[in-house]
Parts: C-alpha cells; sequence; structure tokens
C-alpha cells in the first residue's frame, strides 16, 4: 500500500480500476456532502450498503480498514453523506472484519473458529489443521477430502442438547493432537 492509497487500497482523490471515484485527498468535514434532502434523493436501501460494505472490505485491507473509511468510501460512492446509516455500516464492518480474522488457538492445536476460517484452505492447511469439528446445521463440510470432519448438526440455539455428543467430540480431538495434528471446531 503506497502513501497515496488509503486504507481501503483505493487512490485518494482518484478513481479505481472501475471508473468509480474513490477517497478524496482531503478529508471532508461533516458538513461538506450535500443530504440526501438537498440533493432531492433518497439514501440507498440498507441491502444495498450492506451489499458495498461487503464489496469495499476484503482480505487485504481488513487488518487497516476503518468503519470510517468505509463510510468515506461510501458517501464518495454516493455524492451524500450517510450519516444516518453510520450505525448499520459499523456493525457490518466489524462483522466482516472479525470474519476475516483468522481462528483462535484455545490451546496448542485445538483452534476455534467460524464460517470464514472453515472455508479458508490454505489458511487451516498452513496451521497444520487435518481435522475439523463442524457444529452447525447449516454450514457444509468445505472440504471433505482435504480434512477428516466429524458434523454435529445442531442449531445455535440454548435448546440444543450438546453434552451427549462431547465425550464423542472430544475422543475425536484428542486422536488428532496426540498424532501431533490440529483441529479446527466451528
Amino acid at each position: 500500500q503506497t502513501k497515496a492509497e488509503g486504507a481501503s487500497g483505493l487512490k485518494k482523490g482518484g478513481a479505481n480500476s472501475e471508473g468509480r471515484r474513490s477517497l478524496p485527498a482531503v478529508p471532508k468535514e461533516e458538513g461538506d456532502l450535500p443530504t440526501s434532502e438537498e440533493e432531492g434523493n433518497d439514501l440507498p436501501s440498507e441491502e444495498i450498503i450492506l451489499l458495498k460494505v461487503k464489496e469495499i472490505i476484503t482480505p487485504k485491507n481488513a487488518d487497516t480498514i476503518t468503519t470510517r473509511d468505509v463510510m468515506d468510501e461510501l458517501e464518495s460512492i454516493y455524492g451524500m453523506t450517510l450519516k444516518p446509516m453510520k450505525a448499520l455500516v459499523a456493525a457490518e464492518t466489524i462483522r466482516i472484519v472479525g470474519q476475516m480474522d483468522g481462528p483462535d488457538e484455545i490451546v496448542e492445536n485445538l483452534f476455534l473458529g467460524n464460517e470464514y476460517n472453515a472455508s479458508d484452505v490454505s489458511k487451516l492447511k498452513s496451521l497444520g489443521i487435518k481435522r475439523v469439528v463442524n457444529v452447525t446445521l447449516e454450514i457444509k463440510n468445505f472440504f471433505p477430502s482435504e480434512f477428516e470432519y466429524m458434523r454435529i448438526a445442531v442449531l445455535d440455539t440454548p435448546n440444543e442438547d450438546l453434552l451427549s455428543r462431547f465425550s464423542e467430540v472430544i475422543q475425536f480431538i484428542d486422536e488428532a493432537i496426540d498424532h501431533g495434528d490440529a483441529v479446527l471446531v466451528h
């Protein structure tokens, strides 16, 4: 990332490869952009904003991008202040960046992660993960030919009985760790 590029990886004051306007070279003051009422435009829908946030945040910029960077990029795209959407953008930014974080090592060779982690084959291999415990109903086993899976198909609700499967899961994890292999639980 060069000094001319912002946290989103776009050159300030120019256009990106798709021809969209990028972040302005000078930080804008709160009142610099027109509001939707001044422009006679409606704010973009929440659904559209959420899709744009997903486009702006990438694995390359996830470590450095801030909610302010995302808001600046969105306001640049739409040419108006999106202050009423700030809480929505902040929550989605935190959610997306959090998913892009790697899994947490709970104890040696035992990792706790999420769907994003379970779908990142190169990261799984780099951590020495050979087995995956998939404790979800809706997320598939992404790489059944690459890893050994144990599927605990349950909903993420307080009423689910996880204890009845606990000893089976512990045995699956212990066997891997005893062989020096790592395990991801998600």
